[in-house]
Parts: structure tokens; C-alpha cells; sequence
């Protein structure tokens, strides 16, 4: 797991994927895009956003779906955030192709140096999936066999532009939501 230390002295750049919580779908009239957080949803955020806040996450920038979900699964883990990242909403993140991602990724300014993007499944997790190629064979595994919602996964580069990321990166960190189950949500530690 990674630390406070490693987080913000690195040279390089950070990347964090992130799959927003689980959906409550059903609702008469709401569409996808529109569909909000289930509570068990609401409760695997929180958990992640305690994990992130543990593991001294700090994501200088965020782009986040402009899906209901996506954002309040951001809202749901900012406030345990180490340090408030500028956030964009993006319309073209909603259920963006792996293709989609990178350019979004790439086009980042300079200071973004920790990215958080928030989005969907099939792209964010294809996408984590293709960066994990170099790590440990369970790692790699276990982002192959699924990136369930509250899915989050942090790659790290030497790059100095995220235009290079893509060439040298390290998978650091991969956690679903059934490794925090008993977890308390502000970073605390197991639920007595």
C-alpha cells in the first residue's frame, strides 16, 4: 500500500482509475445517465474514500463522468481526500472507450501531476487492465477478472508529460470494494 511520502515527492506522474460505486437502477423514468448511488454504493465509496485517505492519496486534478453516479461517487470520497484536487466534470468521459480516456489523460496540463479519472466500465476497466501488463501475475489477474464498481487502481511514471506515461508505468495499488469490507469509512481502520 502505498504511503503519504511516496505520494507526493515523487517525480513523474500519477495515475488513478476509478470506477464509480454501484448504480441504483429501476427508477420509472431516470435514465443511465441520471441514475443515482444504491446505498451499498454509497457505503463502498466511503470505505475507498477512507482507504485513499489512509493511503495519503492526493490527486491534484480530477475528470469525472458527467453520469449521476460517477459524480457522487467523487462526492462520497473527496472530503477524505488529503488535499481538495481541482475538479473537472466531462461530459465525454460517460461511458468513454479506453481511446477516449488516454487523449482525455493526455491533453492534462502539466501541474496535473496525480490524476484521479472517475468513469465506467467497459473503458476504465480495459484500460487498467492494459496498463497492469507489467505487474505480478495475480495483480494483473485479478484487474482481468473483473473491475467491479468502487474498482480503483494507481499507476506511477517517470514521465515528465502524461503524452509518456503510456511508454514506462508501474501498477502501485489495485483494491475493489470486498477488500475494505469491515473497514471503517474515514480511514480509521476495522469496524469494531
Amino acid at each position: 500500500m502505498p504511503n503519504a511520502d511516496e505520494q507526493g515527492r515523487t517525480s513523474g506522474r500519477r495515475l488513478m482509475l476509478l470506477r464509480h460505486a454501484e448504480a441504483a437502477y429501476g427508477h420509472p423514468g431516470v435514465s443511465d445517465h441520471d441514475a443515482p448511488l444504491s446505498e451499498v454504493g454509497s457505503g463502498a465509496a466511503r470505505r475507498l474514500g477512507g482507504y485513499l485517505a489512509e493511503c495519503g492519496y492526493r490527486p491534484t486534478h480530477v475528470w469525472c463522468s458527467s453520469a449521476r453516479r460517477a459524480q457522487e461517487t467523487l462526492a462520497q470520497i473527496a472530503p477524505r481526500l488529503v488535499a481538495a484536487p481541482r475538479v473537472s466534470v466531462r461530459t465525454e468521459l460517460y461511458l468513454a472507450s479506453p481511446r477516449t480516456l488516454i487523449a482525455h489523460i493526455e491533453e492534462s496540463p502539466a501541474e496535473a501531476t496525480a490524476l484521479l479519472v472517475v468513469g465506467h466500465n467497459p473503458g476504465i476497466g480495459t484500460l487498467a487492465h492494459s496498463f497492469s501488463q507489467g505487474a505480478a501475475p495475480d495483480v494483473r489477474d485479478r484487474i482481468q477478472q473483473g473491475f467491479p464498481p468502487a474498482a480503483f487502481a494507481s499507476f506511477t511514471s517517470p514521465a515528465s508529460t502524461w503524452g509518456a506515461f503510456e511508454d514506462d508505468r508501474a501498477l502501485l495499488d489495485f483494491v475493489v470494494p470486498l477488500d475494505l469490507v469491515g473497514r471503517g469509512e474515514e480511514g480509521e481502520g476495522p469496524v469494531p
